[in-house]
């Protein structure tokens, strides 16, 4: 990923603090940006570990959204929270303020993007698995998850 590519990372979950993306810090993630660091890269997209509806395609189609302008792309979920955020640059103060695990998450972000005119754009709306409760919905998935290639 040297020169103009995208890059791709997943945040380990941590919902103990209430949100997949408490521990992932916005400072790591911006770095990646910075050529110091020896990368030029044109795109970064997150996700969490907790949203077992995500596909492949899901996470295609935001590095799309990327390379067809959009300066921000987030994937919403169903508590009010997101399980995506994709980024063509560095977003001064994005992340900052956010109440993490509360139902403005997604709210929030998109007031922040907004308030610095950038251009967004809004995936299809997933579920995460925040909550035991939330386990009784890995029955929905399709395929269902027994049956997905573990490789």
């Amino acid at each position: 990923v040297k020169e103009g590519g995208s890059i791709f990372i997943f945040s380990m979950s941590n919902n103990h603090c209430g949100h997949g993306f408490y521990q992932f810090s916005p400072e790591l993630f911006f770095r990646l940006f910075q050529p110091e660091y020896g990368f030029d890269i044109k795109s970064v997209v997150l996700i969490g570990t907790d949203c077992p509806a995500m596909t492949a395609e899901y996470i295609e189609s935001a590095f799309a959204a990327l390379k067809a302008g959009s300066d921000v792309v987030l994937g919403p979920a169903t508590d009010g929270g997101y399980v995506l955020i994709g980024v063509r640059e560095v977003v001064p103060g994005l992340f900052e303020g956010i109440q993490w695990g509360g139902d403005r998450v997604l709210a929030t972000t998109i007031d922040k993007i907004r308030s610095q005119n950038l251009k967004h754009r809004l995936l299809d709306m997933l579920w995460d698995v925040d909550r035991p409760e939330d386990l009784l919905r890995l029955d929905e998935l399709e395929p269902p998850l027994a049956s997905m290639n573990r490789s």
